[in-house]
């Protein structure tokens, strides 16, 4: 089944951003292979063919750092958790290294976490581009792909899950991928105001594609979060049996190997004594749970 992008209106939702859209080139227009002219450059502010002119990047983090500081200084700011990467419901692990990012790909119709899906990569060099970590995301072979025309415009999305097909297309004004960053794997985000080939990530940041119509300037990604926790539950079925000891004893030699042999778990499930780590000291507890 291919969920296509429904070309209607949606309720505004959490962490809205400034209008701004997402331009990959570093100027003069992108043209698709109908020659229609997509872009333009304003004054050095990048604005779609509709005539409409969006508020820089510079311009909107200014005005919402001011109001942030504002409301701080008000005491009006709720307190935010960040997520914990062991939150998100990762799709598949990929690459080996010292450092992780998350990729966040968001398809309509429904813009939550039925159709939002990350993938998590490990690296080793210092930094990689938006677009490094959609190909290696890509070559896993994991059941996603895109396309993009050249200077690294996102204009398609797949996802083949099973026996369904993800895929939301360039369809001005109808359906575009917006491009989305966020320090704290989704909680927050804020829109790039670079395209994917001059995004830089380091260890913990995270890419978001969002496909929105042209006129949604409120939406943003939905990361898609695990079940809540249940000590003993290492393979993350949703119960404590005998299943789980493996599981449990691939937690114990650590993060990188439980992950890689149980992608679809929880780690800190195999945390039984509830002291947010996964030590020898869990043994006892997990064996308790496991006889009840």
């Amino acid at each position: 089944m291919d969920l296509a992008v429904a070309a209607m209106g949606r309720p505004a939702r959490r962490n809205a951003a400034w209008p701004r859209q997402e331009v990959t080139m570093s100027g003069g227009n992108v043209d698709a292979s109908a020659g229609r002219e997509l872009w333009r450059l304003d004054n050095g502010i990048a604005a779609p063919r509709d005539g409409k002119t969006h508020a820089a990047a510079t311009v909107g983090g200014q005005s919402r750092m001011v109001a942030g500081l504002v409301a701080l200084t008000l005491g009006v700011l709720p307190p935010v958790l960040a997520y914990e990467l062991d939150q998100v419901d990762v799709e598949a692990w990929i690459g080996n290294g010292a450092n992780t990012v998350l990729l966040v790909v968001d398809f309509w119709p429904y813009n939550d976490d039925r159709d939002s899906f990350a993938f998590a990569y490990r690296f080793d060099d210092p930094q990689i581009t938006g677009l490094q970590l959609l190909d290696a995301v890509q070559a896993a072979g994991v059941g996603f792909s895109y396309a993009a025309w050249t200077g690294g415009f996102v204009t398609d999305i797949w996802y083949v899950r099973g026996n369904t097909t993800y895929h939301t297309g360039y369809n001005w004004p109808q359906s575009y991928w917006s491009y989305w960053l966020s320090l704290d794997y989704g909680q927050m985000w804020d829109y790039s105001p670079v395209g994917a080939g001059q995004r830089f990530l380091q260890n913990g940041d995270t890419d978001g594609w969002l496909a929105v119509p042209g006129d949604d300037w409120t939406s943003t990604p939905v990361t898609p979060l695990a079940p809540p926790a249940l000590p003993g539950d290492a393979n993350g079925d949703g119960q404590v049996t005998f299943a789980d000891i493996d599981p449990f004893i691939a937690a114990l030699a650590g993060q990188l190997v439980y992950d890689e042999l149980y992608p679809h778990g929880r780690f800190l499930n195999a945390d039984c004594n509830g002291d947010g780590e996964v030590t020898f000291a869990d043994i006892d507890p997990f064996v308790d749970l496991l006889q009840r």
